[in-house]
């Protein structure tokens, strides 16, 4: 995610998921957020 975007918005999300689909089996879900300004 490019800097403009960031210091525009202030906060970086990300969502992840892995499994084969709620018909087919379990899946797992995962999001974080973080403050950019703590990245190094």
């Amino acid at each position: 995610m490019g800097d403009a975007l960031c210091s525009v918005e202030g906060w970086v999300a990300g969502v992840d998921e892995a499994g084969r689909g709620p018909l087919a089996g379990p899946v797992l879900a995962a999001a974080i957020i973080i403050d950019p300004h703590e990245i190094e």
